[in-house]
């Protein structure tokens, strides 16, 4: 009977860790979000501010959308006002139109019908009909849209909700050239919209996701093993919740509780393998040539 209840159960908790490491989605719970305080400290700024609004821009895999995800979480402790907060994807052929629709359907206001083209004033009359909530609104993925008005649109609209003072925050996630093509069409909007760069993780806030993750799910690590593995994700949160998950599932397999540095080797070899066809993809197309004789080969050895 006690070696039953002490019995460790190795299924159960490799199923922990796929739940507490994401390497493929974004973080959607606070708890399971670490570090970028001094950015989560400037975007809560933004949110409680009248008539500020923000633009997150980096290169991509840095965390940009898990920071949106856990803005809310965050904010609800410091305000005694009901949040709502929704979030659209944006594709090459999103419309401002769509866009609306779809965080209007979210948060219960009231949206357009498929055939007619939501205005400006459609939106503006909308929000400003909304007053027992604050509104936090993201529009996520707006460097895919290839509409050539969309920045004007949007530009209007950010200038005449902070005109007005609505307690609505839109949130753009982008790249940097977004960030000049928004304000490009107003400079005005330049001192209400907040401009946000999310550089890549530093070891210590990589080391905070490996080690809270392991120690949540009731295992060990050593600091070797972290040391590696912040030192290869070259600071993306998406390779740290890789290898975290890796490393773990590796020491499962030997049945240990404890991660040490042949269990990251043992990740890096079996991440290697899942990615192989990929990598062997990318080495056709960056090798590929019609000419007959080329040399792309050479130098992608030298």
């Amino acid at each position: 009977m006690v070696q039953k209840i002490f019995q460790w159960d190795w299924e159960d908790l490799e199923v922990q860790l796929s739940r507490t490491f994401s390497p493929a989605a974004p973080v959607e719970r606070s708890d399971f979000f670490y570090g970028r305080r001094p950015i989560m400290r400037r975007l809560m700024d933004a949110a409680n501010q009248a008539g500020q609004h923000a633009i997150i821009y980096g290169e991509r895999g840095v965390g940009k959308t898990s920071l949106t995800n856990v803005l809310s979480s965050y904010l609800r402790p410091f305000t005694s006002e009901t949040i709502a907060s929704a979030r659209v994807n944006c594709y090459g052929e999103t419309t401002y139109t769509q866009i609306w629709n779809s965080l209007f359907d979210q948060v219960g206001l009231p949206s357009a019908s498929e055939y007619h083209a939501l205005t400006l004033n459609d939106v503006f009359r909308t929000l400003r009909e909304e007053d027992s909530r604050k509104l936090i609104l993201i529009v996520d993925e707006f460097d895919r849209i290839q509409d050539p008005d969309i920045d004007v649109l949007f530009a209007d609209t950010v200038k005449t909700l902070s005109d007005f003072s609505l307690d609505t925050t839109l949130i753009f996630v982008g790249v940097a050239d977004d960030v000049d093509d928004l304000i490009s069409e107003h400079e005005s909007i330049n001192r209400s919209l907040v401009q946000i760069h999310l550089p890549r993780m530093t070891v210590d806030e990589l080391g905070d996701i490996v080690n809270f993750g392991i120690e949540k799910v009731g295992m060990e690590v050593s600091a070797e093993a972290v040391s590696q593995i912040c030192s290869i994700s070259l600071g993306l949160p998406n390779y740290a919740h890789a290898l975290g998950l890796a490393a773990g599932r590796a020491a499962i397999d030997r049945r240990s509780r404890s991660i040490e540095t042949g269990d990251v080797a043992e990740a890096i070899r079996s991440l290697t393998l899942e990615s192989q066809q990929t990598v062997i993809r990318a080495f056709d197309l960056a090798t590929a040539s019609p000419r007959r004789q080329n040399f792309y080969f050479q130098v992608l050895l030298a």
